[in-house]
């Protein structure tokens, strides 16, 4: 039913003739008429639908507002042979950083044959001179210009129309060609500070949700006539059964202090127990810091004169070298090493003993760069920083404006307590841990966007007499068949049995309960993988015999586009952190971010979760929603997703950057 329902909407879309969508994907769908133009992109709204079930007798659908990015120039502009060499060249240049040439993307391609469906594909070459008389065969015709006449005489394609050649994802044979002026590259604006204008048509807050979603129910309502369905008039709201607020973990820090959760499902409580956490830290707050790791941090600067005044060299190390000092405790020895690429840097760092490094990179550096960096140096720890962000702010604190006096230097002090703690981290230290959790432990297995690697991360935390009682780590392997999402069976029971058997201490004690989270589906033979694992790791004593072990599906970003709020006097307003909603007794939609650390023109973000194997799906949930509250970089403010599946996305990402730079 759900299938039909989404089905009816599709044929509901297409009967509006100012709705298009793309060729992959009936489910998204764009209006023609562009929101605005910022610095050459144009900026469209975007409708997502999608069904899912709600208990046993109700079909949900989900509608979410979004936008599409493409430019306001062709690739003819782009590529246009009449402009001068200098022009063409700064043209070309923007094109390749839209398209993100340096993170090895060859770029998405949008191809408007005047038609309600857009075809998808992607950048490949040019070649200048050629034109759409001159390509050669295309397919049945003897040229481009003739292939168009014959199939879309309505485009106007002419003889000497400029031409790029592209590739479609459902055609073998290579690139073919493709008038440049009927394309557009598609934008993601996301990481790129250039892009800074388009800020305002990322998010939308509730409220402006709660009205885009209203205004879907006439759609609604014509697509469920042609069912025999009916329409609710009224939002769907769960009854008190199927939502709850989950309970918010106490956190442990060093010299036995804690942050209490808090009290009542109130703002200002909420927003203390955020508030809290980074003066806990303060003055030798860290829980652990691991006494065989050295505390010499080699930091490496560009030279002077490049950007970097010896001002700025001085104060970085004295205060960055303050802050940790004063997390820790202990005396911290910092090593300035001056290094103006990242081949110096390298160069210099394989000389020294293997300890931990803090970066400081210039912005020019791509990321792929410097994790092609991190990977040469595997047996170091290293901390990255862009050499403007540090730049910008001991500036703004050098020279405060007069109406911003006192700001400048929050700034500063806020970039060296954050960078500080992602450094400790980095050396194994553990800023606070989970006083406690539903279960003693947790697995979770990821596999890279590209399917080349997958990632297993361990997380245990339990009561203290058990040990180890709070222990994690995160390894990456190299996947046997990047085609297929699943890993290989007998790989993955190995790698399960691995992780847990290469804990170093001298004692283990069995854990009685562990969670396994897979992110995305488990599928291929990865159940029967996790069935061996389970029962090596229970004769091996890693696990005890009677041992509760859940599995459970994470889906990071609901494709389904659910979004959770509270009505709150006739105006929408997120939901607070933690909530969640049981739709069906093996599913629940989890709020890890919500109203106490959001901005109000933001709507929190759920993940998804579905229960595999085991029947606690509450204490899954609960889980999921402690493990979130590790964000140790940025502790004022939870994960949106649990830690372990964090550490595996960033080990993950940074592999297959490493790749990328490696084939260039």
């Amino acid at each position: 039913m759900c299938d039909l329902v989404e089905k009816s909407l599709v044929m509901a879309m297409e009967t509006d003739h100012d709705q298009w969508r793309l060729s992959n994907s009936t489910r998204r769908w764009y209006r023609e008429e562009r929101i605005a133009c910022v610095d050459g992109i144009e900026v469209l709204s975007r409708l997502s639908f999608a069904a899912m079930p709600i208990g046993d007798s109700l079909i949900g659908v989900a509608f979410e507002r979004g936008f599409l990015y493409r430019t306001e120039w062709t690739l003819a502009d782009f590529f246009s042979p009449d402009l001068i060499q200098s022009e063409r060249r700064e043209r070309r240049r923007w094109f390749d950083r839209l398209r993100k040439r340096r993170e090895g993307r060859k770029g998405t391609l949008l191809y408007d044959t005047n038609q309600a469906q857009l075809s998808v594909c992607y950048f490949d070459h040019e070649r200048p001179g050629v034109t759409c008389a001159t390509t050669g065969r295309t397919v049945t015709s003897p040229s481009l210009f003739e292939y168009c006449r014959n199939k879309y005489p309505k485009l106007g394609v002419q003889r000497d129309d400029q031409v790029v050649y592209v590739s479609f994802p459902s055609m073998k044979g290579g690139a073919v060609p493709v008038a440049a002026k009927l394309l557009r590259l598609r934008v993601m604006p996301d990481g790129d500070p250039s892009l800074r204008g388009l800020d305002n048509y990322k998010t939308a807050s509730p409220a402006q949700r709660k009205l885009h979603v209203e205004e879907c129910l006439p759609l609604c309502r014509r697509a469920a006539t042609a069912l025999g369905c009916t329409v609710e008039d009224d939002l769907w709201q769960p009854s008190r059964s199927d939502h709850e607020l989950l309970c918010c973990p106490d956190l442990v820090f060093g010299q036995n202090r804690q942050v209490a959760a808090p009290r009542e499902p109130a703002m200002h409580e909420y927003q203390a127990y955020y508030r809290d956490r980074p003066d806990r830290l303060r003055a030798g707050g860290v829980f652990r810091f691991e006494q065989t790791v050295d505390r010499r941090i080699h930091v490496i600067t560009p030279p002077s004169g490049e950007g970097w005044p010896d001002e700025l060299q001085a104060a970085f190390l004295r205060d960055f070298g303050e802050v940790m000092n004063d997390l820790v405790g202990k005396k911290f020895e910092l090593v300035a090493v001056r290094a103006a690429t990242p081949d110096d840097a390298r160069q210099k760092l394989a000389k020294a003993t293997p300890g931990t490094a803090v970066v400081v990179f210039d912005e020019a550096t791509d990321q792929s760069a410097y994790f092609l960096f991190a990977h040469h140096l595997t047996k170091w720890r290293l901390k990255r920083l862009t050499r403007s962000g540090v730049l910008s702010r001991w500036r703004a604190k050098k020279n405060p404006r007069s109406d911003d006096r006192g700001r400048g230097d929050r700034r500063w002090k806020d970039m060296l307590f954050h960078s500080a703690l992602d450094t400790l981290e980095q050396m194994d230290a553990t800023p606070w841990r989970l006083k406690q959790m539903p279960y003693e432990a947790c697995l979770t297995i990821d596999v890279s966007e590209n399917r080349r690697y997958f990632s297993v991360s361990l997380l245990i935390s339990r009561q203290a007499g058990k040990e180890p009682s709070c222990y994690r780590r995160t390894d990456v392997w190299t996947k046997a068949d990047h085609q297929h999402e699943s890993i290989n069976a007998r790989w993955l029971q190995d790698k399960l049995v691995e992780v847990l058997g290469n804990y170093e201490g001298p004692k283990f004690a069995p854990l009685d309960s562990l969670l396994i989270l897979r992110d995305g589906r488990v599928c291929g033979e990865e159940e029967a993988a996790l069935d061996a694992a389970i029962e090596a790791l229970k004769k091996s004593g890693r696990l005890s015999i009677n041992a509760v072990v859940d599995v459970a599906e994470i889906h990071k970003k609901t494709v389904k586009g659910v979004r959770l709020w509270y009505p709150s006097k006739g105006v929408a307003e997120n939901v607070l952190e933690g909530h969640a909603v049981y739709p069906t007794d093996d599913t629940a939609i989890i709020c890890c971010t919500g109203a106490a650390t959001l901005s109000r023109d933001v709507t929190a973000e759920p993940s998804l979760l579905v229960m595999r194997r085991g029947k606690n799906l509450r204490n899954a949930a609960a889980a999921f929603f402690a493990m979130a509250q590790l964000n140790y970089a940025s502790p004022n403010k939870a994960h949106r997703i649990a830690y372990p599946l964090w550490a595996t996305d960033e080990r993950l990402r940074r592999r297959v950057a490493q790749d990328m730079r490696e084939l260039r």
